[in-house]
């Protein structure tokens, strides 16, 4: 089991599972908010940090609900249902742990109107995730 990308414990046992859990626990929580304006431009805003960082800013947009029909095999006949299929995914920005607003442009979201969008804050060294915030359904 790994925690926040910070610790790691054997499933199996409890005690070092607990002791994990307290360790992720302790890692950073950058906030992170998502704000649509009025024209169609999506507001990414990263609070500040008392700790200095070095982290890149993701941004991946996705289907909220996919559905695949089976054609052949065992399955054929079936449908198979999948959640927030990511469909791009880009770095946006680097983040020094300083507070920052960053503007994604209403003509990069367009076609992805009625779609969901996720950003998240990754350390560039060890790799937790140090904030995210998600937006079920884009509008434009």
């Amino acid at each position: 089991m790994v925690g926040h990308c910070i610790a790691e414990a054997t499933g199996s046992d409890g005690q070092s599972e607990r002791v994990g859990l307290q360790r992720a626990q302790l890692g950073p929580d950058v906030k992170l908010k998502l704000e649509p304006d009025a024209g169609g431009n999506l507001k990414v805003r990263i609070a500040g940090s008392p700790q200095p960082a070095e982290a890149s800013v993701w941004l991946a947009l996705f289907d909220p609900l996919h559905e695949t029909k089976i054609r052949r095999g065992e399955n054929r006949g079936c449908k198979m249902h999948n959640v927030n299929v990511v469909r791009e995914f880009r770095k946006i920005s680097k983040w020094n742990g300083c507070r920052m607003t960053l503007t994604i442009p209403a003509e990069e979201l367009k076609k992805h109107a009625g779609k969901g969008c996720a950003v998240f804050l990754q350390n560039d060294h060890k790799g937790p995730i140090l904030g995210a915030a998600t937006i079920a359904q884009l509008t434009n």
